[in-house]
């Protein structure tokens, strides 16, 4: 989070390994990111737009969009948050439409 123009996307597109940098390093756990799979290493950092879009269909299927998680594993990773409830459940098990 912070001003237009101070270089969020940047940095986010240098840590997903969109592009190298031009000088320098990154590291994640004294590891250069160089060092890890792309396809690895982008599927364990998540990102928050600041104007979120949801598809058509359930919460669900938004969740898991860009995902190969099976649906049973999701909603078992996500009963582990503190802020899931009950209510949560029954959007995840598609009976509210986002």
């Amino acid at each position: 989070m912070g001003p237009s123009g101070v270089g969020k996307t940047t940095l986010l597109s240098l840590l997903l390994r969109f592009y190298k940098p031009n000088y320098g390093e990154i590291y994640f756990d004294k590891v250069p990111a160089y060092a890890y799979d792309v396809s690895s290493l982008r599927q364990r950092i998540g990102y928050v737009s600041q104007s979120t879009q949801l598809l058509t269909g359930t919460v669900m299927e938004n969740l898991r969009y860009g995902t190969v998680m099976h649906k049973r594993r999701m909603l078992f990773v996500l009963q582990q948050l503190p802020a899931f409830t009950t209510s949560s459940a029954a959007c995840l098990q598609g009976t509210t439409r986002s």
